[in-house]
């Protein structure tokens, strides 16, 4: 009902191309907007330069009035400036160590900051600890659950009620659909930040692929941007006890980024791979006007 979600395209029989796209709801501000998140645009290499990659996302982009794209590569950059994207920049990555002493043991860290470890390591160790405590002193908990449940909606509406974000519908049953039903559900920790009894906000935490680095990668979260570095730290001690050394976040929250610096996150432009790309289509011109406001973006 939303529209088609995939195409190919055919040389004498032949696949030489495919896109596809998510459907989801834009909220932007208090009004919400049929959308597609455009992933998996792949042209075979002896048909590159010659005509279905632009046939295929023009294709798209008549199907789906707002067309959203993230993670694309330089190809797929350069094809979306001259089909009229709007480029909304890097969406930044931050860092957050959890414990510098195994982070050394293991040579996931700078030289100067392995020296400085052994010392480092229990007092970061220690605040972080202190910060947790100090949540539950003030009637502050992480609740780890296996299913998330409608509290999400109190989350969605809590996190929205400004009236001037631009993101994606995030309440309970679009959130039982990105995380709870997904194909690696049984991958992930999920987690609400509670206070007297209601959720302030929620966090899905997954193990990183390297073995190398024994992080948690956070998959998702929403909450209120002061409640959202608490909430991170104390996922992060949760992590750490489970072998975690490392937590990171590829986010564009604008309006949290100040908390997360100040709870030791450090930000950058990108992580261990490519820097990630963040593009909008709008058919809409007044729309298009607000969807290329970077800071209203979560």
């Amino acid at each position: 009902s939303d529209g088609r979600d995939m195409w190919i395209c055919r040389r004498d029989d032949t696949i030489v191309g495919q896109q596809a796209a998510i459907p989801f709801v834009l909220q932007v501000g208090a009004v919400d907007h049929p959308a597609a998140w455009g992933i998996d645009l792949m042209v075979d290499d002896e048909w590159r330069m010659r005509g279905p990659g632009p046939a295929l996302l023009s294709t798209m982009l008549t199907e789906h009035s707002i067309v959203g794209v993230v993670n694309m590569s330089d190809g797929g950059y350069a094809l979306c400036q001259g089909m009229g994207f709007t480029d909304l920049g890097i969406i930044p990555v931050y860092l957050r160590p959890l414990d510098l002493v195994r982070a050394a043991d293991l040579g996931g860290l700078p030289a100067p900051v392995r020296r400085v470890a052994p010392v480092a390591g229990p007092l970061l160790r220690a605040a972080d600890t202190a910060a947790v405590a100090a949540l539950r002193a003030a009637g502050v908990r992480l609740e780890a659950v296996d299913r998330f449940d409608e509290r999400v909606d109190d989350v969605w509406r809590a996190a929205t009620q400004d009236g001037d974000a631009i993101m994606a519908r995030r309440d309970a049953e679009a959130v039982a659909w990105s995380i709870d039903d997904r194909p690696d559900r049984d991958r992930m920790r999920r987690y609400y930040l509670v206070r007297r009894g209601r959720a302030l906000g929620y966090a899905v935490l997954r193990t990183s692929s390297s073995a190398e680095t024994r992080g948690v990668v956070v998959v998702d979260y929403l909450a209120p941007p002061r409640w959202v570095a608490p909430m991170l730290l104390a996922a992060g001690v949760d992590a750490r006890r489970h072998g975690a050394v490392a937590m990171s976040v590829k986010t564009r929250n604008e309006a949290a980024d100040r908390y997360l610096r100040a709870a030791g996150f450090v930000r950058r432009a990108r992580g261990a791979d490519h820097p990630i790309r963040f593009m909008v289509h709008c058919r809409d011109g007044e729309l298009r006007a607000q969807l290329a406001e970077r800071g209203r973006w979560f």
